[in-house]
């Protein structure tokens, strides 16, 4: 008996947006002490914001704890280098369970500069992630942005 021709899945895109309560930077440099690793010192330039969910309407409330991390080489990774067919899934890892959600997201070291001064001065109030919908409360998501306004408009 033939089997039956499997249905694709179809990818579907979801739009989370949250608003910036409160943010902070956190630096830190040290000599790598790893034998296994080739770089002499070790950097971290990390961006920790705090916000809450605005959209879509079935989350608003929720809160979530964003890491954003500084890469450098980011946007020509050492697999990009090397094998020029590679391409990246997603710039971040949204988790958000109905409490203490987190996003972990990786952005050029050469950004960070840029967005800890629009914080400052509050040029950014809201953060935007798109990704995939929610499964077992996270997904992946493709892109990051931030805003002055929500951009949803009145609807």
């Amino acid at each position: 008996m033939p089997r039956k021709a499997r249905k694709r899945s179809v990818e579907t895109y979801a739009l989370y947006i949250f608003e910036i309560s409160a943010w902070q930077p956190l630096y830190e440099l040290s000599v790598n002490g790893s034998r296994y690793e080739d770089a002499a010192f070790s950097e971290i330039c990390l961006l920790q914001v705090e916000t809450i969910c605005r959209y879509p309407e079935k989350l608003v409330g929720r809160t979530a704890h964003f890491d954003l991390y500084a890469q450098r080489d980011f946007m020509e990774p050492p697999e990009w280098k090397r094998d020029g067919d590679w391409r990246p899934k997603d710039v971040a890892h949204l988790e958000l369970p109905p409490s203490g959600g987190r996003c972990y997201a990786r952005m050029p070291h050469e950004s960070m500069p840029v967005l800890i001064t629009a914080l400052a001065h509050n040029r950014f109030r809201y953060v935007s992630l798109h990704g995939g919908p929610l499964v077992r409360g996270g997904t992946l998501c493709r892109s990051i942005g931030f805003s002055r306004d929500e951009g949803l408009g009145e609807t």
